[in-house]
């Protein structure tokens, strides 16, 4: 037994001479003096002091000077000393310089910089040109640029995406173009001779054209109805129309604001009514009497007049309101055609004339001065009207 005195079953206090105690145990003092313990013999190592390694029972000193552990590898550190930090299984010293990526042996002297930065007597002092990534010695002359830009005389210049433009503020925003072609909308656009034309393959030679024109072998031809807003290419057949006209049988006919209307000479005024409508004015509405007869003042069905106007009469078949030339004429067949006259008239002529038939007191007569009714008191008699002097003679 080693134990010389024990706390408990399995923890010792003091051990027997040649003897040391590790972690409770009495074991034997290991031949190398960076050994903490040896279980197995004096020569056969288990775990080392702080920077060393065991290896293959020995304790080997890790490569890095400030590495405090380096595990069972003693190229790759786990721990560094105060002031340094692991980086890729190294000690890298904690630089105290802003900016600073690597200082070496001193934390406030720096030897290179982060991205963006230039070295400046052991200081970083940031690039003076933007988008730039390296500056190395001279932050106003930069080395290498960000992506999208390329490195043009010490400055970055923004890589323009549209291969036609010459300076762009952003890859997709151009702000001026190479010869031929425009700005449109932040790209470049290439400048065709034809006005007309909307997209050309070179200037000289059109793919599209503009509203109201067609293609025809690269060149730019107006639609043949000025009304055509698009029409097929190479034809002269329209496809789509202009405001305020309508699309019929590839042709572009004005749109009449009457619903009725069939063909208008503009929106307001038409010409032709559809059918079952007739054409008032300018206008179509559903036929009545007055729509054929005007001068009907009252009607009596769609096509029948009961009365007309003040200076016209009914023909006979009552569709007709016509101005009697014919004076003192109660009915007209006919403009100048009479059938019969007003009182104390008679008719003449087959009915062209209706005179006065020349006998006082005389309502109706046969023919001129020959009357065949008079009025009351008076009789007719010979042609002539009589007061009867016979008392109580009817």
């Amino acid at each position: 037994m080693r134990c010389l005195s024990c706390s408990s079953t399995d923890y010792c206090q003091s051990c027997v001479s040649g003897n040391t105690i590790f972690n409770g145990t009495c074991v034997l003092p290991c031949n190398d003096s960076n050994c903490l313990s040896c279980t197995s013999g004096p020569s056969l190592c288990t775990s080392c002091s702080a920077g060393f390694s065991v290896v293959n029972q020995a304790c080997i000193p890790c490569s890095d000077s400030n590495c405090n552990s380096c595990g069972s590898n003693p190229t790759i550190c786990t721990s560094c000393s105060a002031s340094y930090t692991v980086i890729n299984g190294k000690c890298t010293i904690i630089c105290k310089a802003s900016n600073c990526s690597s200082c070496i042996t001193d934390p406030s002297i720096c030897s290179s910089c982060s991205s963006g930065y230039a070295l400046i007597n052991n200081s970083c002092i940031a690039c003076g040109v933007s988008n730039c990534v390296d500056c190395s010695s001279n932050p106003n002359q930069c080395n290498s640029c960000l992506v999208n830009y390329n490195l043009s005389g010490g400055v970055c210049v923004v890589v323009c995406n549209d291969p036609n433009c010459a300076v762009c503020t952003s890859p997709s925003s151009c702000t001026s173009c190479i010869a031929h072609y425009v700005v449109n909308s932040g790209a470049c656009s290439i400048v065709c001779i034809d006005n007309n034309c909307n997209t050309c393959m070179i200037p000289s030679i059109c793919s599209t054209c503009n509203s109201r024109y067609t293609l025809s072998n690269t060149y730019c031809v107006p639609c043949a109805d000025s009304n055509c807003a698009n029409c097929s290419t190479g034809s002269i057949h329209c496809t789509s129309c202009v405001t305020g006209y309508s699309l019929v049988n590839s042709n572009c006919v004005l749109i009449c604001s009457d619903p009725h209307c069939s063909f208008c000479s503009s929106a307001s005024n038409c010409i032709t009514c559809q059918s079952n409508y007739v054409l008032v004015g300018s206008a179509c509405a559903l036929p009545t009497c007055t729509t054929y007869n005007p001068q009907c003042a009252v009607c009596n069905s769609t096509t029948l007049c009961q009365s007309c106007n003040p200076g016209y009469i009914l023909n006979q078949n009552q569709t007709l309101c016509i101005y009697c030339t014919i004076a003192n004429c109660l009915s007209c067949p006919a403009s100048q055609v009479c059938s019969q006259c007003a009182a104390s008239y008679t008719l003449l002529s087959g009915g062209s004339y209706c005179l006065p038939c020349g006998v006082s007191q005389c309502i109706s007569c046969s023919y001129a001065n020959h009357c065949i009714n008079c009025t009351a008191p008076y009789l007719p008699s010979n042609g002539n009207c009589y007061l009867c002097n016979i008392s109580n003679c009817i």
